[in-house]
């Protein structure tokens, strides 16, 4: 059970972001000069103004909000269908106030689009500066409460949720982002502005990552509010973040003017949970009319997020997508990451192998990775239900340490996977490829600096050790091919992996010469080439540890 302050903080998440899309409501579109000349300093909430009005009232921010609070309430967890269905419901009551890039994705579902591609569509429709709004980030609160003990999964769905309408890497990982400020907040956290940072997903945009490493350094004029999703999270965090009450940072928020409500909403979210519900003016929450289930939900999603310890409710988040019921596995001490074949059973990793799951490794592992929401991979050859239980699994399902997965039929070719993954597979290659040019370039640059032979008395040492690594280039860089041979997979890995060596060998080499200009030039650029030669064999080893047709014993063979 979660405790009180826990439960405050996760009221004080949600009514935050009401508050501030009421109060901001009104002057929603105005510049900050307008408001002031208009409306002195926003502090009440205002009747009339933009859209015409009542007091209190929400706009798309809160309600898209909503539809995803009861969505996780109603269905246990992240159902993605249901959160689509539940937007288009809410587009057909005809909302006042809607973002263009959500009314299009919506539109795009209605006409027959999967959930999880309309806001992909849209997207590669729209031109750059008109692409990655902030219709997203606007209403991803409730997952911060719904999954905020289990970060992984938290990260997931906040990303998919997003996608319904909103692809663009910015919004997602902004959406992953602000959930997990909002999870630290919640558990009562300290987050001062630099420590944002911290949150910043390793693959995220660069355009938001400096935008966060830029918090650190902003003085209070500096934030520039805007629809375009970067603007107004680095707004909304500075906001939520420096302010000295849930007040103060929800009314600096709106009174920046422009998207003042999408701003105030997120600053308020971040107050609310950084401050709790009883900092919230009553003043305001009397006009809002959905306070109370706002309230009722967010207990509702903190205290289900706490059922098992780790914020995954099991089946009722994939709801009882396949059509030979569940597999159960116990929930034991964590495994090592990458700890089983992708295209593997669970119960066939089990069989193998003496580790076992804990519920989060579980959820990673074989819900995150494999199995897409309601999606089942192409059944190359028929497996009997019983092969894919575990022998105890009846027994299991009365465990409280039991966790529910879905199943899934196995891919025997990478053609047999389903299009996401294999994608997924080509992005990780053509980021090998992309370390793998830079990795040449640096192991060049050593080669030019360190070939005076009188300055440099181990030259021929260096040089035999440049020439190995450029030697091994050449058998990784097109990701059709790749895909298609996962020979040639195993054989980029192994280059890479002899390119990390080779420039190990070389940092080591030129860190025992003696300084001067060009030994110092060469070892940065060594320093470069190994940390782009570890990167390209990282990225081909998650290509080839996904791929159904590279076996797992080879891809350690290559990495030992």
């Amino acid at each position: 059970m979660a405790s009180e302050s826990v439960v405050e903080s996760a009221k004080g998440c949600l009514l935050g972001l009401a508050c501030g899309d009421a109060l901001g409501r009104p002057v929603e579109f105005s510049s900050a000069d307008r408001i002031e000349r208009e409306h002195g300093r926003v502090t009440e909430m205002i009747a009339h103004g933009t859209h015409g009005k009542p007091k209190g009232t929400i706009t798309d921010d809160t309600e898209l909000a909503l539809c995803v609070a009861r969505s996780l309430a109603d269905r246990g967890g992240f159902d993605g269908e249901d959160v689509a269905r539940r937007f288009l419901e809410w587009y057909e009551s005809d909302p006042f106030d809607i973002g263009l890039m959500t009314a299009d994705a919506i539109r795009t579902y209605r006409a027959g689009a999967p959930w999880d591609r309309a806001g992909a569509k849209v997207w590669e429709e729209r031109p750059e500066g008109k692409n990655a709004g902030n219709g997203s980030v606007m209403r991803c609160a409730p997952y911060a409460l719904s999954y905020d003990g289990l970060e992984s999964v938290r990260g997931f769905v906040s990303k998919r949720s997003s996608a319904i309408t909103h692809a663009d890497p910015r919004c997602t990982y902004g959406c992953l982002v602000l959930n997990g400020v909002l999870a630290a907040l919640v558990h009562g956290e300290s987050l001062a502005l630099e420590s944002v940072s911290r949150e910043v997903h390793p693959e995220a945009p660069d355009e938001l990552c400096d935008a966060l490493f830029e918090l650190r350094d902003l003085s209070p004029s500096d934030p520039s509010p805007s629809g375009y999703v970067i603007d107004t999270l680095q707004t909304a965090l500075y906001d939520g973040l420096s302010a000295d009450s849930a007040e103060d940072a929800i009314v600096n928020a709106v009174n920046r003017g422009n998207d003042t409500d999408t701003v105030g909403a997120i600053a308020g979210a971040i107050a609310g949970a950084r401050f709790g519900a009883e900092s919230l003016p009553d003043r305001w929450l009397e006009h809002i009319d959905e306070a109370s289930e706002l309230a009722s939900l967010a207990e509702t999603l903190i205290e289900q997020s706490h059922e098992d310890g780790t914020g995954y409710r099991g089946g009722r988040t994939v709801d009882d997508a396949a059509p030979t019921g569940p597999t159960y596995i116990r929930a034991d001490p964590p495994i090592e990451s990458g700890g089983h074949r992708p295209n593997q059973s669970p119960s066939q990793v089990l069989d193998q192998s003496p580790r076992t799951y804990s519920a989060a490794d579980a959820v990673e592992a074989d819900w995150i990775r494999r199995a897409y929401q309601r999606q089942t991979y192409v059944q190359r050859e028929a497996r009997p239900a019983g092969d894919r239980a575990l022998p105890d699994g009846l027994r299991l399902v009365q465990s409280p340490e039991a966790v529910r997965v879905p199943e899934y039929c196995v891919a025997a070719t990478a053609e047999g996977l389903p299009e996401p993954d294999r994608k997924r597979i080509r992005r990780e290659i053509r980021r090998g490829g992309t370390a793998e040019d830079d990795a040449v370039e640096a192991f060049e640059t050593v080669r030019d600096h360190v070939l005076n032979e009188e300055q440099v008395p181990e030259t021929g040492q260096i040089a035999a050790v440049t020439r190995v690594g450029m030697s091994s280039i050449g058998v990784a860089a097109d990701a059709a091919e790749l895909i298609s041979r996962p020979q040639r997979l195993l054989e980029a890995l192994d280059a890479a992996q002899e390119r990390v060596d080779c420039a190990t060998e070389c940092c080591a080499l030129l860190g025992g010469l003696e300084p001067t200009t060009a030994i110092e030039n060469g070892r940065v650029a060594a320093e470069g080439a190994l940390g782009f030669a570890q990167s390209s064999r990282d990225a081909y080893y998650a290509a080839a540890i996904r791929h159904p047709e590279v076996d797992e014993a080879d891809v350690q063979d290559v990495s030992e």
